[in-house]
């Protein structure tokens, strides 16, 4: 599928390799839904600069860096290594949050949930929107 472009966007995160298909985000467009995507930095400036869709742009940042950490060693699934890793780049990528649309801080989960939601509600009121247009 990279090979063919079929990606919106693809990128190795954390030794794994991840991507976006154009086919299943169109396919729920068609069927009137809000797409979330779950992309890192690279992801969102590949989306970016293809301007195919239409897209609003969400950070979501941990507390802080000892939080992070302590919610990666809580869920026991990683290696120390991969923990130190992902410390790493996380704070190497908090660097790029002042060039999103919106942040979030992710330190009370209901809060959270509760502000990403009422983005995509204030996002579906926005005047460019509009059917009136």
């Amino acid at each position: 599928m990279k090979d063919d472009g079929e990606f919106i966007e693809s990128a190795v995160v954390h030794s794994n390799f991840y991507g976006t298909s154009f086919s299943g985000v169109d396919n729920l467009l068609k069927e009137g839904f809000d797409v979330v995507l779950d992309i890192d930095v690279q992801g969102k400036q590949i989306l970016t600069d293809s301007s195919r869709f239409e897209h609003v742009t969400v950070f979501i940042l941990p507390p802080s860096l000892y939080e992070l950490e302590n919610r990666l060693r809580t869920r026991n699934t990683d290696s120390d290594s991969i923990i130190s890793s992902r410390i790493r780049n996380a704070s190497h990528e908090m660097k790029f949050a002042q060039d999103y649309d919106y942040i979030v801080i992710n330190d009370d989960i209901e809060i959270a949930v509760d502000s990403l939601c009422s983005i995509v509600k204030s996002e579906r009121l926005r005047s460019s929107r509009s059917i009136v247009n």
